[in-house]
C-alpha cells in the first residue's frame, strides 16, 4: 500500500483530502507543522508527500530544501 504524508495546517481541508485518499486505497499520515514534517519525512520515508506551501512555522519550500538531501 502506498503511504502518503499530508502536510496541511487547515484541519478541515486535511480531513477532506485524507478521507479521499484513504477511500482510494492509500495510507495517509497527517502532519500540521512544517518543522515536524521536516523531521518526519526522512524518518518514515513516505512514498509521496503532499505539502502545503503556506504553513505557519516553516513553509513548504523550506521543508523541501531541508529534506532534499535525506529523502528521494
Amino acid at each position: 500500500m502506498q503511504r502518503i504524508l499530508l502536510v496541511e495546517d487547515d484541519l478541515l481541508l486535511a480531513r477532506v483530502v485524507e478521507d479521499y485518499l484513504c477511500g482510494n486505497g492509500y495510507v495517509v499520515w497527517h502532519e500540521a507543522s512544517g518543522k515536524r514534517a521536516a523531521r518526519r519525512i526522512p524518518e518514515q520515508s513516505p512514498d509521496a508527500v503532499i505539502l502545503d506551501v503556506n504553513l505557519p512555522d516553516l513553509d513548504g519550500f523550506a521543508v523541501c530544501r531541508e529534506v532534499r538531501e535525506r529523502y528521494s
